[in-house]
């Protein structure tokens, strides 16, 4: 008897189905549908397939899905195993960058180049999160007791009074004094 060179230990299994009229094995591996195997490990034909018992156009569907999902994936993954060079930084602020990495997924860098989204996520909520980590920097509002300020005046140093602006200067209130009469 010749060495058999079906892995019976393959991962996901096989399937051993017999051809009536010639009592010979025919074998499928589970984790690639749609192709069959005689016992020494050659590729057989769909009709002997078909006369042993397997349903062969329902393996042919799931062959024909596993070849375009393998070609999918391997779109999918050289899309997203970019290099650094291929990647777009979108937007930068204050050192925070927003970088595309294509179909409308982007990250978001720290100045340090550390990756805050490890999950890419779309492209309004980089942008919205690159705001809150890098706002815009606003003028604070005057407080009351800022908007008085002291003009430079070199005697200040002296001991004399600092001059004064007079929108800066208080108003002082009117009083009114009897006008004095010399008896």
């Amino acid at each position: 008897m010749g060495v058999r060179k079906i892995d019976y230990d393959a991962p996901g299994g096989v399937l051993i189905n017999v051809h009536g009229p010639t009592n010979v094995d025919v074998f499928m591996y589970l984790n690639n549908p749609g192709v069959y195997y005689s016992a020494n490990g050659t590729v057989v034909s769909e009709s002997l397939a078909a006369q042993a018992g397997y349903p062969v156009e329902k393996y042919a569907k799931q062959r024909q899905l596993r070849e375009r999902m393998k070609i999918a994936q391997a779109s999918i993954e050289s899309e997203l195993l970019l290099t650094a060079e291929e990647k777009k930084v979108v937007r930068e602020k204050d050192g925070f960058k927003v970088v595309a990495l294509g179909l409308g997924r982007h990250q978001v860098f720290a100045p340090d180049e550390t990756l805050l989204t490890p999950a890419p996520i779309p492209e309004e909520q980089a942008f919205l999160l690159l705001d809150q980590l890098a706002p815009e920097p606003t003028t604070p509002e005057p407080t009351p007791n800022e908007h008085v300020q002291r003009n430079p005046d070199p005697g200040e140093d002296k001991g004399h009074r600092p001059s004064v602006s007079s929108e800066q200067r208080s108003p002082k209130p009117y009083k009114h004094r009897p006008a004095e009469t010399s008896d």
